[in-house]
């Protein structure tokens, strides 16, 4: 029971990191460090899928919401 309530709280704690690290891409200062925020994001996403803290659809939302987040900064810069 115990090993289960800890790998509850690293799930939990994994997703809301994930979110943080996805947010970050939106307060980018200019296009490299997008990139550079983008490919962390993408690397935590692939590290917490390859420990298996994340399900695969999930892996895949949160990698939709990068590019998503990229995309939106590229065109507020547009303007």
């Amino acid at each position: 029971m115990k090993e289960r309530n800890l790998s509850v709280l690293f799930f939990e704690h994994t997703l809301k990191d994930a979110r943080i690290v996805i947010d970050r891409i939106s307060e980018s200062s200019n296009e490299q460090v997008l990139e550079t925020q983008a490919a962390y994001a993408a690397g935590y996403l692939r590290c917490a899928q390859d420990q298996m803290l994340i399900t695969v659809d999930q892996w895949m939302m949160l990698a939709d919401e990068i590019e998503t987040k990229k995309h939106s900064w590229k065109r507020r810069q547009a303007y």
